[in-house]
């Protein structure tokens, strides 16, 4: 009797281990976050419009200015680099360049806009 009460026992934490890592794998596939797939720029003397494609969910994303030079940094959490940057914009218009560079929290890969002059307010409208 105690050799099949064992034997149970052995079976239900299979069981529950084999449920566990599945359950994991349901978990990890919908927290991870978007990867941006496409940056699109349109840029003038006053403002600059960056349009975002993403694939695979919800973008989680965090921005701040910096100065000296003045910059604008967006955060996009994803595990992979963002590809196709850096780009040369029009020197004469508020954006110059975009380019890509590591952020200090590992989750997540950094966007840099140079800057031709100091952004108003916040440094960007998110839509």
């Amino acid at each position: 009797m105690s050799s099949l009460i064992t034997i149970v026992s052995q079976c239900q934490r299979y069981i529950a281990t084999f449920l566990l890592v599945v359950l994991s794998l349901f978990v990890v596939q919908i927290a991870q976050a978007a990867t941006v797939t496409e940056v699109k720029a349109e840029n003038g003397d006053v403002a600059t419009t960056l349009t975002f494609s993403f694939s695979g969910g919800k973008p989680s994303y965090r921005y701040y200015s910096l100065k000296n030079p003045d910059r604008l940094v967006m955060d996009f959490k994803q595990g992979s680099q963002i590809t196709g940057l850096p780009v040369t914009l029009n020197r004469q218009q508020l954006a110059q360049k975009i380019r890509t560079t590591q952020s200090k929290d590992s989750q997540y890969q950094s966007m840099v806009v140079e800057l031709a002059k100091p952004s108003g307010g916040d440094g960007a409208l998110v839509k």
